[in-house]
């Protein structure tokens, strides 16, 4: 039965009260007691995020994952993110999901970047491969950053 412990350590200092909490517990998700690791609706209508901890012990930064609602179990149509912008869980990171605007603002958000942060994402893998750039912005006002993505581009050098 899931629980919410309070105890007393005679390792914490004096006066020091540690709460042990079963994250399966509702109340505790609910009361704010539990921050991090639970998927939580974002501002944007079926998309979703959850916030893991840094784990130095393992070198990991605090990430913030983040999926349509539909795919909340599939890891594989997930986008991820360290807190220093960089991509993280690079071999199941859904570079179509990264490269949404929606996905992008909303780890921003989540991890307390300023909206200029450019977060690594596919484009930045083809061009350090390819030498490259993608195609991201357009000066046309009726497309956006998804549609161009979606697009299939073929430039020819005449010889």
């Amino acid at each position: 039965m899931p629980g919410i412990v309070v105890t007393m350590l005679e390792e914490q200092e004096p006066g020091t009260i540690v709460v042990l909490v079963d994250p399966r517990d509702s109340r505790a998700v609910q009361a704010g007691m539990i921050q991090e690791s639970i998927w939580r609706d974002s501002e944007f209508s079926g998309w979703i995020y959850r916030i893991d901890s840094a784990r130095p012990e393992i070198r990991q930064q605090q990430h913030v994952a983040v999926c349509l609602k539909k795919h909340q179990s599939s890891k594989n149509q997930q986008a991820s993110w360290n807190a220093d912008a960089s991509r993280h869980d690079r071999s199941t990171f859904n570079t179509k999901v990264g490269a949404q605007s929606k996905a992008q603002a909303i780890a921003r958000r989540a991890l307390g970047l300023p909206d200029d942060v450019v977060l690594e994402d596919a484009g930045q893998e083809v061009q350090a491969t390819f030498g490259v750039k993608l195609l991201t912005e357009s000066s046309t006002p009726s497309l956006n950053t998804d549609e161009l993505l979606g697009a299939v581009f073929l430039i020819a050098d005449r010889r």
